[in-house]
């Protein structure tokens, strides 16, 4: 995070000089960096790292995902952070978890997680479920996931910037690290990350 913040006051300084953002944002508060970095970013002005890309798959709560008060049964994140990860995968770096199996012979199973229940999905609700690099071993792979939503109940408009730095009206629900490891279909022994994947998790 330091990184951006220290990119965003530098672009806030050279957009103010150029008169192009609005003014009235003080200069070192963080959220309003964030508001001007959001704007630079539609510009595209600004280009994250893979590694700090977070990637963002919407989920609706549906009645299957919650128990008899409409309220979110825990186990159902768990769920959900599967979603993203299987898609951040296959939409980030173009392999699905089949194509994995076939092409290297190997799958990533999960074999610790941590989760943080800071407040409820509600039945209906819509959620953006994020999927972000964190660590990289030989075979280990160490994910951060959050569940965000908006104070009306949808999905958040920018899930990177207000998960990191918590954009008014964003409510973020579970946090969770996940540990996954690579191991062999044959076997279920640990292997080295495929280094196709690790090259593109390390640019």
């Amino acid at each position: 995070m330091s990184s951006l913040l220290k990119w965003g006051k530098q672009a806030i300084r050279e957009a103010d000089a150029r008169k192009t953002l609005d003014s009235g944002l003080r200069r070192n508060d963080e959220l309003g960096i964030i508001q001007r970095i959001l704007k630079l970013g539609a510009m595209g002005k600004y280009r994250m790292k893979k590694k700090e890309q977070i990637f963002s798959l919407p989920v609706r709560v549906y009645f299957q995902d919650t128990d008899a008060g409409g309220v979110v049964y825990h186990a159902s994140y768990v769920n959900f952070m599967e979603r993203a990860r299987t898609e951040w995968l296959r939409e980030h770096h173009g392999y699905s978890n089949a194509g994995l199996m076939k092409e290297f012979g190997v799958v990533f199973v999960v074999r610790s997680l941590k989760l943080d229940y800071l407040r409820p999905a509600l039945l209906d609700d819509l959620l953006s479920v994020t999927a972000q690099i964190k660590e990289i071993g030989r075979s280990r792979v160490v994910l951060q996931q959050n569940v965000l939503r908006e104070g009306n109940g949808e999905a958040v408009g920018n899930p990177a910037a207000s998960s990191l730095l918590g954009l008014r009206g964003v409510e973020v629900l579970v946090e969770a690290e996940i540990h996954l490891v690579c191991v062999t279909v044959d076997n279920f022994k640990p292997v080295s990350v495929p280094e196709a994947l690790r090259e593109q998790w390390k640019e």
